[in-house]
Formats: C-alpha cells, structure tokens, sequence
C-alpha cells in the first residue's frame, strides 16, 4: 500500500523468479535470468545485474538460533544513483518449507535517500528508506526459497533549488 500525501493506494508487485550466482556468504553476485522484464523505476531502465550487492551477506561464523549480525548494501536506483542501506538481521529458525531445509530470516534495513531526478523533469527528492522481509534460505543449496515484506519511504521532492544550488 503506498501512502502519498495522505491518499493511500494499493500498488500490485506481481511475483517473480531470479536466477543468479551467489558467493558462500549468500550474497548475490551475478543475476543470470529474471521474469521481471524491463523495469522502469525513478531512474529509468534498470539493468538487474546493478542489483548483485543488493542482498544482506551472512557473517562469517556459524549462527544459533536468534543471533543477530548487520551488513551495508547498494540499492540501484540507475544512472548512477545509490542508496547505501544497513541491514540487520536475524536467523528465526530452522524449518522447512517447499520441501527444503531453510534457515528463517527476519532483516530490517535502513538508509539516506538522495536523488537527483532533474533529467527527468522533477527536483532532487531526499528522505529515508526502511525495508522489513521475512526470507527462507534453503543453506544445503544456497538458494533463496521465499521471502515477504514491506518498503517503506519517507521522503521530500525539492523541486527548486537546483542539485547545483545544494552543493
């Protein structure tokens, strides 16, 4: 549900599937296939292989159940844009799902929104972005399962003064 100036609408994101390359930490490090076609965000085209920081990396040491641990990401926004996000997590549970074996993790992520959106026609829009997914992490294969959440933005868009006039 996204709330703009008080007006609540729901937005559909339809399900999708990623294939991709993962190093032992869980970290994605190259998008081989998605079913999410051509997306455009606020930036323009998204290229999904910008995306392969975008996933919070598992310590390098066993977990129990309810240790915590935090790690940064890059959110793509295109064009060169960022946002540089602080994930903390924790492992839930072991339990099993889909037929597989899957670690639990709750992760709350958190970071600084600036964007420059003036070649497209806007200002320089600035706020906070806050994230929560639940996700089921098959550890005997290295694949991601499943996994829900929420996003959520705070933000202002400035459309006067110019990016130059804040610097």
């Amino acid at each position: 549900t996204s709330n703009m100036g008080g007006r609540e609408q729901s937005v559909p994101i339809p399900q999708s599937r990623m294939v991709a390359e993962m190093d032992d930490r869980g970290r994605v490090t190259k998008v081989i296939e998605t079913d999410l076609g051509t997306q455009a965000g606020p930036m323009g085209g998204i290229d999904y292989n910008d995306f392969a920081e975008f996933s919070a990396a598992f310590p390098d040491k066993d977990l129990d159940i309810n240790d915590t641990w935090k790690d940064q990401m890059k959110l793509p926004l295109g064009e060169g844009q960022e946002i540089i996000l602080t994930a903390n997590s924790r492992l839930l549970q072991l339990t099993t799902l889909q037929g597989r074996k899957c670690a639990k993790i709750r992760s709350a992520f958190q970071g600084p929104m600036n964007m420059d959106l003036t070649a497209q026609g806007g200002g320089v829009m600035t706020g906070q972005m806050s994230a929560q997914f639940v996700t089921y992490y098959d550890y005997e294969n290295s694949v991601y399962v499943y996994g829900e959440g929420t996003i959520g933005m705070d933000c202002l868009l400035y459309t006067s003064p110019s990016p130059r006039d804040l610097s």
